[in-house]
């Protein structure tokens, strides 16, 4: 790997790289302080975002159910 971009990091938080490709990844990290500091800070922003849940407002849930029945769509 001569070159880590952050799609690469993104492949790799999400499980879509191939075992070679993260071994590949790993010693890449490793080798380069700047680019394991890079990687780090998309770790950390990629953790953050899957530990957010949303929920939506009841009177949001309440417009979309009354949209719905414009059309003659039952939502419930």
């Amino acid at each position: 790997m001569s070159k880590l971009n952050s799609e690469e990091m993104i492949r790799y938080l999400y499980n879509e790289m191939s075992p070679e490709e993260n071994k590949s990844f790993i010693s890449f990290v490793e080798s380069s302080p700047a680019i394991k500091e890079q990687f780090q800070m998309i770790k950390e922003g990629f953790d953050v975002l899957n530990s957010i849940s949303f929920s939506p407002s009841k009177r949001s849930v309440d417009r979309i159910r009354q949209y719905g029945s414009i059309d003659g769509l039952s939502m419930q």
